[in-house]
Order: structure tokens, then C-alpha cells, then sequence
């Protein structure tokens, strides 16, 4: 039997949430996973259960990979409850049996972040139902009842977005399993191409001690340590030890100098093949970072650059923080003849941030997209009391978009209108749009977080007054027409902007466009009767 459900709340908008502000690192969802994978074996465990506890990670053709654990399982109910309501707070057993669940719904949706469709098979300890959940961001989600039985346990399957396929690669993704699992107190492994490896340590460091925890330290530092010195605390039980080192750990750097110097092909080569793991080993280590960063390839509103021609061309270098903030204005700041740089990729804000270390003369700054426009030239005063009813129009509308409108000239004169937001402006409309879909305790939390701004923040769409489209709509005295002129006009400076559309405003775009479509037929028609 397969059963058809929706997902309760706003799942696009806590999606863009996690990925935008929850989870700057779009790898985590890992870390969710083997986290989710510990709480189901923690509970089954509760159970008196004796079983082996372990995690298992597969890899598949087409950047899909399966997270496997023999864990406690899900329940039908259990699913409906938990993965129906994502992102609720639903009350959690008292005696802490069913903790584990109460996080799980929240752990698999940051899978969203980089997957279109999450496929679960779970059987449950309590019951012999072998189930299938398939979901997708857009809400909607499907449960079956196998035919044939699995073992107890749950399996997650993903297929990567395309912009995220790098991290379902096998050295990408074995880095974040050790980085995230190597310390987990069960069987980690990873099955790639028919080769497994055990990824997990056979005893934790914090219960080592003696010639142990020596050998440890000097195998993950490459230094034997003077003494261990053991640590304990009643306060929660916590145990360890602190190694006293006989000297600083520098990391070999002389074959890339040498390389850098003697085989530039050779070296173009590793950084195009091991691009990611460099740009993170480079924001770690100072040394490494002035080796590298002259040669690294960043996106700027000039094009894909390296970092030692940036620095070379401009005394401030511009950064932006996301990837649309760089979006909004990449054109606009090639027709003002500034360059800016996309600092919104994996690892590259830290690198930029940075760049004053290696380029000392080189001024390195935020960009604010906000204060940007600020560049704009206003309307003189004959222009701007021309424009006053129609900017009073706009305005009326953008009200209930959290927008204000301005009007000002600007380059390409061919882009009519911009609409301008920031980090900080997104966050809020998120937080305010999630806080209709959620039940009252979330959006409790939520409200919280919207009362740390003193006033609501609002985004600006800044039409272009050198652009002759928008001088035709502030002429008109069709005030229909210019209405529906503008929320066309916003709606399509959000799709171009590729910003999250809400249902209204969707609706706004296409009523708004086949207002336009029949207006153009009906004028047509009207010509051939005259003709």
C-alpha cells in the first residue's frame, strides 16, 4: 500500500533557511546523517537489544551515495509525526526512549541542502513493517510498504544536486566521514568501487592512556609527546587527557614551492585536480595560503580571475558574502568599472578576507549591496517631482513585499530594474514567512529571533530612469497598466535575481504577464478590424 502526504510548514523557506544560515558548510548534512545514525542505535540499545552497532556508507554511479545504520528503525507513525512536521518541535517522550526521533526529522532535512529527492527504508524494532519514504522539497512525500523485509535498521539514499556533486565524491565525502565519524564509538565504514575501508577508530582517543595515548598523538601529529596527562570529570562523566608536545608541527612545504617555480604545468595540474582540498588546507594554514592563494581562480564581475591579477588591478578588493548578493550586482558593477568579487563559494570568503596578508597595499572589504546603490545617480528635482506619482504607486504596492521603491540612473541602461537585498534582509523575510506555516512553538522561536531587529528591514527595487521601458511607464497615464508594469517588473527582478518566489508572488508574475499578453493580442485585433 502507498500512501500520499505533504509535509506541514513552509519546507522551501526552512530549506533556503538551513543552507543560507544554519548551514554554512553544505557538507554537514553528513554530520547530520551519522548523528541521526547514533541517536536510532542509542535507542535501540535502550531496548536490551545485543547487536553489533554499526554505519555503513556505499557510493553509487551517478554521485549517489546510501547511509546505513542498525539502528532502532522508524515506524510507520513515527514518520507520518515527525518527517510530516519537520521542523516542529513536537514533545519527546519523558523517559527519553524516543529522543532520538524528535531531532531526526530536522538532521534529514538539511539532506534537502544538497539533494532533490531523499529516499528512507527503515524497519523498525517495534514492528516487522518493512517501509519506503520517498520526499522532495517541494513538499510532497510518499510512503509504501515493501514486499520484501530488510533488516531493522533505516537506510538513507541521495542523489546530488549538480552544484553539489563534488561532495558525493569519494575523497570528499571519505574526508568528511573521518572528519565528522573517526571518533564515533561504533563500525564506520565506506564501500567505494567494491573496496571497503573502516573509518571509525577500534577504541576512541579519550579512553586511551599511557604508551596508547602516545602513540596516538604521535601518529596524528607526527611528534611523540613528552607526557600524557590524564583528565577526568564527574561533572558528565567526561574523560581524556592533554598531551604536552616537545615542539611546533610545521606542515612540508617545499615541494609545492619547488613545483611553483620549476613545473607550472605540473602544478596547474594538482590545483585544478585537488582545487576544493587546497582552497580548505589554504584558509587553515597561513604558510600554505601565501603559497597557494596568488594562484587560485576566483568569479569576479569581470570574469574567472586569478587571485595575483585581482590584486594586481585594484587598491579595494570587493567581496560579496553570497552567491545571489554577487548576482545582483555583477552587471551593474562592470558597467559602474568595479570589480567585484564572489566571495559566496565553498571556502572563498575566507580566502578574500584574507588577501591583505599576502597583498599588503590591498584594502579588503564587504560588500554591501545596500549601500551600493548609493553609487546611483538621483533624479534632479524636475525629474523627481515628474516621477512622484508613480513612485507613490510603486510604493503602495512594494508595502506588502518588505521592499521600498526608488528611482534613480544607473548602468547597463538596458536593465530596467534592480532589486537589491542582502544576507540580513533574506533572513528576516525567511524567518517571517516560515513563521505562518510552523505550529506555535516554532514560530514562538522564530519570533524571537525576529525581535532582535529594531524595525522591519527592507529590500529596495531601484528602477533605472536611463532605461527608455521604464520613461514609457512613468509617462503613461494608464494607471492599470502601471500597476501591472510593476509587480511585473518586481517579480522579474526576483526570478533573474534568482531569489525564493512565494506563491503570491508567482501568481503576481503570471497575471501580471498575461495581462500584457492580451492587452498585445486585443491591440493586435483591433488593427486588423481598422485594416
Amino acid at each position: 500500500m502507498e500512501t500520499n502526504h505533504n509535509f506541514q510548514g513552509n519546507l522551501t523557506g526552512l530549506i533556503d533557511l538551513l543552507s543560507n544560515h544554519l548551514y554554512s558548510n553544505p557538507g554537514v548534512f553528513v554530520r547530520e546523517l551519522l548523528q541521526n545514525a547514533m541517536d536510532a542505535i542509542t535507542a535501540r540499545k535502550r531496548l536490551g537489544h545485543r547487536f553489533d552497532p554499526r554505519i555503513h556508507v556505499e557510493t553509487f554511479s551517478n554521485h549517489t551515495i546510501s547511509v546505513q545504520d542498525n539502528g532502532i528503525g522508524l515506524t510507520r507513525d513515527e514518520i507520518i509525526r515527525f518527517l510530516a512536521s519537520i521542523g516542529s518541535t513536537a514533545k519527546k517522550d519523558p523517559d527519553g526512549a524516543d529522543d532520538f526521533i524528535g531531532q531526526f526529522g530536522i538532521g534529514l532535512l538539511s539532506c534537502f541542502v544538497v539533494s532533490d529527492e531523499i529516499v528512507l527504508v527503515t524497519r523498525s524494532a517495534l514492528d516487522g513493517d518493512s517501509l519506503e519514504w520517498k520526499g522532495r522539497p517541494d513538499g510532497t512525500y510518499r510512503i509504501r510498504k515493501l514486499d520484501h523485509e530488510v533488516p531493522i535498521g533505516t537506510t538513507v539514499y541521495l542523489k546530488a544536486k549538480p552544484e553539489y556533486e563534488e561532495l558525493f565524491e569519494y575523497w570528499q565525502l571519505k574526508g568528511l566521514l573521518q572528519k565528522y565519524g573517526k571518533y564515533l564509538d561504533v563500525r564506520l565504514t565506506l564501500l567505494d568501487e567494491g573496496f571497503e575501508e573502516i573509518l571509525s577508530k577500534e577504541r576512541v582517543p579519550w579512553k586511551l592512556s599511557g604508551e596508547e595515548a602516545v602513540k596516538f598523538v604521535e601518529g596524528e601529529t607526527g611528534s611523540r609527546p613528552l607526557d600524557i596527562i590524564p583528565l577526568s570529570s564527574t561533572l558528565g562523566g567526561l574523560e581524556g587527557f592533554a598531551a604536552i608536545l616537545p615542539y611546533t608541527v610545521n606542515v612540508q612545504k617545499r615541494y609545492f614551492k619547488r613545483i611553483a617555480a620549476e613545473n607550472r604545468e605540473l602544478f596547474e595540474k594538482i590545483l585544478s585536480i585537488h582545487y576544493q582540498s587546497i582552497k580548505l588546507v589554504a584558509n587553515e594554514d597561513s604558510e600554505l595560503y601565501e603559497l597557494f592563494i596568488p594562484y587560485l581562480k576566483f568569479e569576479t564581475s569581470y570574469g574567472e580571475m586569478e587571485m595575483s591579477a585581482i590584486a594586481g588591478q585594484v587598491d579595494t578588493l570587493y567581496v560579496t558574502a553570497t552567491v545571489d548578493e554577487f548576482r545582483q550586482i555583477a552587471r551593474v558593477a562592470k558597467a559602474q568599472q568595479i570589480l567585484v568579487v564572489n566571495g559566496g563559494y565553498q571556502y572563498d570568503f575566507g580566502l578574500l578576507m584574507k588577501a591583505s596578508e599576502v597583498w599588503e597595499q590591498l584594502k579588503v572589504e564587504v560588500l554591501d549591496v545596500m549601500k551600493f546603490a548609493g553609487r546611483f545617480t538621483p533624479l534632479p528635482p524636475r525629474e523627481r517631482e515628474e516621477t512622484r506619482d508613480f513612485l507613490e504607486m510603486a510604493n503602495d504596492f512594494l508595502a506588502g513585499c518588505h521592499c521600498v521603491g526608488t528611482i534613480r540612473y544607473f548602468e547597463p541602461a538596458d536593465l530596467p530594474v534592480l532589486y537589491i537585498t542582502n544576507n540580513d534582509l533574506n533572513y528576516w523575510k525567511i524567518v517571517n514567512d516560515t513563521m505562518q506555516a510552523v505550529d506555535s512553538f516554532f514560530a514562538d522561536l522564530l519570533a524571537a529571533v525576529k525581535a532582535e531587529y529594531a524595525e522591519e528591514p527592507l529590500s529596495r527595487l531601484c528602477f533605472n530612469y536611463n532605461n527608455p521601458m521604464i520613461r514609457k511607464i512613468v509617462a503613461c497615464r494608464d494607471e492599470r497598466l502601471q500597476r501591472r508594469a510593476i509587480e511585473l517588473l518586481y517579480t522579474q527582478s526576483l526570478l533573474m535575481g534568482n531569489h525564493v518566489m512565494s506563491n503570491r508572488e508567482l501568481q503576481l508574475m503570471n497575471e501580471s504577464l498575461f495581462y500584457f499578453v492580451n492587452l498585445g493580442l486585443d491591440r493586435a485585433e483591433a488593427g486588423e478590424h481598422r485594416g
